[in-house]
Order: C-alpha cells, then sequence, then structure tokens
C-alpha cells in the first residue's frame, strides 16, 4: 500500500521522514461521503494535509467571491 499521489510506502520510512498513510474520504465524511473501499484512498500525512490545506483555501475563495 502506498500514497496514492506520490506513491511513498511505509518501506520508504526513516526516521528524518516520519510520515506515515492515512485513509483519506474522496468524498468527504462530514458532507455525506461513506466509509467505504470506493470512496478511500491512501495518502501519506504530507500530501493529506496539503489535500485539506487547499480544500480550506478553496473553500475561503468561494466565501470571498460569494
Amino acid at each position: 500500500m502506498s500514497c496514492q499521489i506520490c506513491s511513498w510506502s511505509h518501506d520508504k520510512w526513516d526516521k528524518a521522514d516520519p510520515r506515515y498513510l492515512k485513509l483519506h474520504h474522496i468524498h468527504h465524511h462530514v458532507d455525506g461521503g461513506e466509509n467505504s473501499v470506493e470512496n478511500l484512498i491512501t495518502l501519506c500525512t504530507v500530501r493529506h494535509d496539503k489535500e485539506h490545506d487547499q480544500q480550506g483555501i478553496e473553500q475561503a475563495s468561494e466565501i470571498v467571491v460569494s
């Protein structure tokens, strides 16, 4: 199993780069997304954080534009 964006896997783990894999909802759970294999992808913690940071930026820009 590896990050579906950058291909990082636990085989590459070391103390200098202590990331790990997380499950990420494609359609967010809070918005009605299911906890199903079809709606989940694996992301390393770096890519997972970037994904959520980018979504926060997009949501903030939608508020400003409205």
